[in-house]
């Protein structure tokens, strides 16, 4: 097609009458995707029409872009071979609306809720990024006071907040940072003079850089507790091979400034933390401000558990104790902690350091201040030391911390009782008798301890392999001391032994005394939940091994009980199964079929619902160890005897993998395919050829065709593709030979598919268990569902005949609404304000459509959802008067969102054809001076230039200005979308709306701007570029 004709081509397309004449020869009653209808970007997306995309926009047609549209986009990248040039189509038509959607964001933080790895590495950084990047920041700025690579800071420090740390986008930021950077280090003459009112501003460190001309530091530490929350050992291998920064030297330097203010407290799991992150964690509490301290308590679910044998964990309680303690001068401890870190490697070597601290003020330290310092881990390293001297000396103690801090009110019962835990469970836990022996010589037979008050949980960091005949020898122990008949002591036993030990430990403990066994059983029956997360946690084992030997003990008991229901639900959620070992995990439990009539049931089920989310080659691991026959049998079974209705998922291990194939399909991930099919067929050798040019159900038609997917379960696979492309019939009649299942062949090569939804539901049988009583009454309201079913499937023109056979269409309605299900209801009415319509349509539906519309922000929703035909045609009729056309501006302005949500940018569009269009409408329609001011301020907030200019040229006569709390609002709203606020702020300095910008934010203002997340009345967030501008223009101003 040459130029020309191309030209024709679209001008015949964008003719109304031409276009309708057109397709009036073409029969098709059901609405699907047609061009001329859709105008949501997300919906073709979602549905792959790539190329219908680029066409109406290469044709200049309305498309209603959003953040979930350009999401989309993103994440369709790899299967869109339209994607630059509809990209480079959007930017040129919908600039504004994509800046405020800050793209760079999306994809810096995409990565981590949508791309498997495999999409993830396909897609090359150098490539989409590199592309959106390039046509999305511009420096080529008029005014030469402001260098434009401020605006890559925020861009930066989006990388760190990121949970998937990306290397190749930061560091590719970091070039253009540096290439751009004008730096001429000239040092400005007014420097002091510019400085000095704010000398004692927050982030000192960046103004300072902004008034002398200098560099302004690629990192402050300001995302300090993103780094400490995820992906720690890339981010700070970044700071440190990349930007060349000592991160433990950085803390150093920045030691008291506000740069680590943190997010109101960022709380430490030390058991899944690394050394690493523990480490970096030391140093902020050694060098950081303290009142952005870490909590070493580790949040509430914490509370009850001791953590022993972890020094990182050990380093931050000790320096959370010595800053309370009063006897201390904190900052020169800190000090002597910092040029002695290198030598601290272990518990006893802190210890030391402690000690020699103490010596060196000439101080002794007793074992009171030691206890202070490190609490229960220091009898732990004693008992681990055999010091057990030592361990006597601090039982026969007397504590009292007060002395050390007066907020302290552990009193000396409580940490005898901690210490006397610490000794009983220690004993179990290594089977010493010689620490059994300390915890009834000085804290049992005393009588003043009750092991049943003392629930709290020990996690051990450090293991030793078990000796059996240590084990032998405790437990004759034990029976020689007739220490069986404390019941109680019985239990903590064979608790400690089921949590901390293998099923061999314990099955040896049951078959050593009939008092284990029922004491067992009793603690079986009273809490069996709790207990079964104990025996089947496979983060003892390690990845590869699970305790099965634990579990068959379990299993085999709790059948011996007689009154056991299994009631309560148990959640796959709470248990640690290792992703390696889940369908090796469902195998074995469907192996037990007392577990049918209990909600341990739904615990497999739930189970096997995961392995589908699983990465692909531990799906793959899930369905190869799943025996089919069983699957089968064991859920046919308790179909039929415990009447439980299932999802046709869980009838088929084949299922696991359909989720994976789509995907694989969808991102044209050969390698995926064929592993997945290959899998499935049984058939390493098989070879799956693709066309990658082909879209995706062209792909899987092919896969029908071909026999590759006969042995997945059709029923389920054809549900899934249905709810994901949502394919025409044609599509399912072409594939239908391939159906291995009759009953669901015949349905799909009927000639009439009235809704595919239908044949779905009746194949699956799920109103099977439907009562007798809900049957008559669905076939009571067959007639209305059958017509309301017209409209949610889009098939109008049906719709349309039935409603034009009764003669009063508004009774017939009423009778409609009063007898369907409520739940329909409102479905239908989503239905109404979700769907598109073609001006031809939404004149025939009005009648029905306009019950619905109640308010403006009805009227609002259904303009915003389809083309400005749409609008136009409620304009001119249902807002006939200005005093309605005045109302539904006004709906227009009224916002009502917070920072965080993007959703207020789907009004740009129509805001913009409104006042493009209605200009002259509106300078007639009378605004009051509040009004004017509550449309000013809302675009100023919430708008774009485009808008806000405007505005501007329609309410000329409006004294507009720019207040200390308009800028306020306008920096709290856009903390999110830092690169939309400057570019407006530019726009506002060139165009003289900000004469006096220091004025304008007053220093009550400028003094509250911190670059963090904290979200509190004392402080302002802002981000790292927007300081910079903000400041950047001050300085030009003085």
């Amino acid at each position: 097609m040459d130029i020309k004709n191309e030209e024709l081509f679209f001008k015949v397309f964008k003719n109304s009458f031409l276009i309708q004449k057109i397709f009036s020869f073409v029969h098709r009653d059901k609405v699907g995707y047609r061009w001329n209808e859709t105008v949501s970007m997300e919906l073709l997306l979602k549905n792959s029409k790539f190329e219908i995309l680029y066409d109406k926009l290469l044709s200049k047609s309305q498309i209603n872009v959003n953040f979930l549209g350009l999401k989309l986009l993103f994440e369709l990248y790899p299967q869109n071979q339209y994607f630059k040039k509809t990209f480079e189509l959007l930017w040129d038509q919908y600039n504004e609306t994509i800046k405020a959607l800050n793209p760079l964001s999306i994809l810096i933080y995409i990565k981590e809720d949508y791309f498997s790895k495999s999409v993830s590495d396909k897609i090359s950084d150098s490539d989409l990024f590199k592309f959106i990047f390039n046509k999305y920041y511009n420096y080529n700025n008029n005014n030469d006071k402001i260098n434009q690579s401020y605006k890559l800071y925020d861009l930066l420090d989006k990388t760190f907040k990121s949970k998937i740390f990306n290397n190749n986008i930061a560091s590719f930021i970091v070039e253009q940072i540096n290439n751009i950077n004008r730096n001429d280090n000239n040092s400005m003459d007014e420097y002091e003079e510019f400085i000095e009112p704010f000398r004692n501003f927050r982030n000192k460190e960046i103004l300072e850089c902004i008034y002398a001309n200098k560099e302004i530091p690629l990192f402050l530490g300001h995302n300090i507790d993103y780094i400490l929350e995820s992906d720690t050992k890339e981010k700070v291998k970044f700071i440190r091979d990349t930007l060349k920064i000592d991160l433990s030297k950085q803390i150093k330097k920045c030691n008291g400034s506000s740069s680590f203010i943190l997010r109101e407290m960022t709380y430490l799991d030390v058991k899944s933390y690394t050394e690493e992150i523990l480490q970096v964690s030391n140093q902020l509490m050694l060098h950081g401000q303290y009142d952005c301290k870490i909590d070493v308590n580790l949040g509430q679910q914490f509370d009850t558990s001791i953590h022993l044998g972890n020094v990182g964990y050990l380093k931050l309680l000790l320096i959370d104790r010595a800053q309370k303690n009063r006897l201390i001068n904190f900052k020169q401890f800190k000090k002597y902690l910092l040029e002695n870190e290198n030598s601290i490697n272990n518990t006893e070597q802190l210890i030391q350091v402690v000690e020699k601290y103490k010596n060196k003020q000439g101080q002794h330290i007793g074992p009171e201040e030691l206890y202070y310092f490190f609490d229960i881990h220091i009898i732990y390293y004693h008992l681990k030391q055999n010091n057990f001297d030592q361990v006597i000396y601090y039982l026969k103690s007397y504590f009292n911390f007060t002395q050390f801090d007066t907020e302290n009110e552990t009193t000396n019962e409580a940490i005898k009782s901690k210490i006397a835990y610490l000794l009983f469970n220690y004993s179990v836990f290594t089977f010493s008798i010689q620490t059994f022996q300390l915890f009834l010589n000085y804290c049992y037979n005393d009588g003043n301890f009750n092991i049943k008050d003392h629930s709290r949980t020990i996690v051990y960091y450090e293991r030793n392999k078990i000796d059996q005949n240590q084990f032998s020898s405790y437990i004759n122990y034990l029976l020689a001391g007739n220490y069986l008949q404390d019941k109680q002591m019985v239990e903590d036993i064979i608790e400690i032994i089921y949590s901390s030990h293998s099923g061999n430990e314990l099955e040896n403990l049951l078959n050593s005394n009939d008092t284990f066994k029922e004491c067992y059983l009793d603690i079986l029956s009273k809490n069996h939940r709790e207990i079964f997360y104990d025996h089947f946690n496979s983060s003892e084992q390690g990845e590869n091994e699970m305790d099965f030997k634990k579990m068959d003990i379990y299993l085999n008991n709790i059948k011996l009980i007689t009154h056991f229901t299994g009631q309560q639900r148990i959640s796959q959620k709470k248990l640690i199964v290792h992703d390696k070992q889940t369908g090796a995990l469902i195998n074995y439990l469907l192996n037990y079929n007392s577990l049918g009539r209990t909600n341990y049931f739904y615990f497999i089920t739930d189970l096997q619902n995961k392995t589908q989310f699983l990465c692909l080659d531990d799906s793959i691991r899930a369905f190869q160890s799943i025996d089919q026959n069983l699957l089968k049998k064991r859920y046919e079974s308790l179909a039929t005897s415990e009447q439980i209705n299932l999802p046709q998922y869980y009838f088929n291990k084949s299922n696991i993998l359909v989720h994976h194939l789509i995907n694989a399909v969808d991102n044209k991930d050969i390698y995926s395919v064929n592993k997945i099919i290959s899998t499935i067929n049984n058939n390493n050798n098989q070879i799956i050829n693709i066309n990658i040019n082909d879209n995706s159900l062209d792909i899987i038609s092919n896969l029908f065709i071909n026999g590759d997917l006969r042995n997945f379960n059709h029923s389920y696979l054809i549900q899934a593709i249905i709810n994901k492309y949502k394919p025409s019939n044609e599509f399912l009649s072409k594939i239908s030979p391939s159906i291995n299942d009759l009953e669901l062949k015949e349905q799909y090569m009927e000639k009439e598919l009235i809704t595919i939804k239908y044949h779905i539901t009746s194949y699956f049988k799920e109103e099977q268990g439907q009562s007798i009583e809900k049957k008559k009454k669905a076939k009571g309201n067959e007639e209305y569902n059958k017509f309301i079913g017209y409209f949610l499937n889009g098939y109008y023109q049906k719709f349309l005949d039935v409603l034009s056979k009764n003669q009063d269409n508004h009774q017939f309605l009423d009778d409609v609404f009063s007898d369907i299900d409520p739940k329909i209801l409102y479905s239908l009415k989503d239905k109404v304000f979700e769907s598109t319509y073609t001006a031809d349509w939404f004149k025939k539906l009005f009648i029905f459509i306009s019950i619905y519309l109640e308010t403006y922000k009805d009227v609002l929703s259904l303009s915003l959802n389809n083309n400005f035909e749409i609008f136009e045609l409620l304009w001119e009729n249902y807002l006939a008067n200005d005093i309605t056309k005045k109302k539904f501006i006004l709906e227009l302005f009224n916002f009502q969102v917070s920072s965080m949500d993007l959703n207020h940018i789907q009004k740009h569009p129509l805001m913009e054809y409104i006042l493009k269009e209605k200009k002259e409408t509106i300078e007639k329609l009378e605004f009051n001076e509040r009004e004017l001011s509550i449309i000013h301020r809302v675009v100023f907030s919430y708008g774009n230039i485009s808008i806000f200019k405007k505005i501007r040229s329609i309410f000329k006569s409006y004294q507009f200005t720019i207040d200390q709390d308009l800028m306020y609002e306008f920096i709290s709203n856009n903390f999110d979308n830092s690169y939309h606020a400057c570019n407006f702020i530019e726009y506002l300095y060139e165009n003289n709306y900000l004469d006096d910008l220091k004025g304008i934010l007053s220093n009550k203002t400028l003094t509250k701007l911190v670059l963090n997340d904290i979200i509190s009345s004392e402080y302002l967030r802002i981000s790292k570029s927007t300081l910079i501008l903000i400041h950047t223009i001050i300085k030009s101003q003085q």
